[in-house]
């Protein structure tokens, strides 16, 4: 899950966390990945965006292991949201 939270008319901050348990045969595995992007509006929709990311693996009978990453993106943000917007005004 993530959000885009604008913080000016051209800069948002986009914080992500996904989370998952797996169990299969008596093993369980748990992932868990926290993530934060600055994002930039470029022209006409269109975004950059670059940020890192926290990710922790645990797995039966292992250790847990944490690892660091970076990455960016470029997007088109869709103005779709603004009609199911306007509905609700």
């Amino acid at each position: 899950m993530f959000a885009i939270l604008p913080i000016g008319n051209k800069i948002a901050i986009e914080p992500g966390v996904d989370v998952h348990r797996v169990q299969s045969s008596g093993t369980t595995a748990f992932l868990g990945n926290l993530s934060a992007r600055l994002d930039y509006a470029l022209h006409g929709g269109w975004y950059a965006a670059a940020g890192g990311n926290l990710n922790y693996v645990k797995s039966t009978g292992t250790s847990a292991a944490t690892r660091t990453g970076a990455n960016v993106g470029l997007g088109y943000r869709s103005r779709s949201g603004d009609r199911w917007a306007a509905g609700w005004s």
